[in-house]
């Protein structure tokens, strides 16, 4: 691919923008998605490197954020209403497993734990 233009490059940081600004509020959270994403917005179009590649690596990223913003992911693996495991999902909203917090925890304690801690949280009365 040749090098983007500077429109092309403004269209995407506009887009990432708008974005953003659609992305639902989490004000009940320590660490919000929305906050996040205007802050690796700002900082990423500033970064040096392959302008070419960079450009398409955000066009691929905005799509994809774009489709859990809208629940396409949901629908395209939409879990049948039988399945036990949607009695243990937090939200039926994609973008809310992004939440920073619950990743840091993932990270600290590995999946099989945090599964276990949260399955034991829903059991306990």
């Amino acid at each position: 691919m040749s090098q983007p233009t500077v429109t092309e490059i403004h269209s995407l940081y506009r887009s990432f923008c708008r974005l953003q600004r659609r992305w639902p509020r989490q004000d009940a959270r320590p660490a919000r998605l929305r906050d996040h994403l205007l802050a690796k917005i700002r900082t990423e179009f500033r970064q040096p490197g392959n302008v070419s590649t960079r450009y398409q690596h955000g066009q691929r990223e905005l799509t994809h954020l774009e489709r859990i913003l809208e629940s396409k992911i949901e629908q395209e693996f939409a879990l049948p209403e039988t399945s036990p495991i949607i009695t243990f999902l937090p939200t039926k909203k994609t973008y809310t497993l992004l939440d920073q917090e619950a990743q840091d925890t993932l990270e600290e304690k590995g999946t099989v734990s945090y599964l276990k801690d949260y399955l034991a949280s829903k059991f306990e009365r």
